[in-house]
């Protein structure tokens, strides 16, 4: 059986998002992941709901399974550096209300935080990064 790849979806149209994004493909060493956004063909064919693309999230396909919010954020930290899964797992323990009203107030500010989509870091690596329509 072909192994299936964790892909992160993201918002390409924020800044701040792309510039996660590209950290995260500088750093995945052994390129685990591949990246799509949310607006894209690949959103649209492996299912991926309007109300999961307006819910301010990144969403993680792992498994065939969807994660959101801060479990796609732990998830994804246990993936890129799984030594550190002491950290990770700690993370768990924290009440989803608390991890998830963190997320979504980061999330509702995030236009804030990095500048006009023309600023993405992105731009022009695209065809470098793993990345899907």
């Amino acid at each position: 059986m072909k192994k299936q790849h964790p892909i992160l979806f993201y918002d390409g149209s924020c800044a701040f998002c792309s510039f996660w994004v590209g950290f995260i493909a500088r750093h995945d060493r052994k390129k685990k992941f591949r990246f799509a956004s949310l607006s894209g063909s690949t959103a649209e064919e492996v299912g991926i709901s309007q109300s999961l693309k307006d819910a301010d999230s990144v969403v993680l396909l792992h498994h065939g399974h969807f994660l959101i919010r801060s479990r796609a954020v732990w998830k994804l930290l246990d993936l890129l550096w799984p030594r550190l899964w002491p950290i990770w797992r700690m993370g768990g323990w924290i009440p989803l209300w608390i991890a998830d009203g963190s997320y979504k107030l980061i999330a509702r500010n995030r236009h804030r935080f990095g500048g006009s989509p023309e600023s993405c870091s992105l731009h022009g690596r695209e065809d470098q990064l793993p990345f899907l329509p």
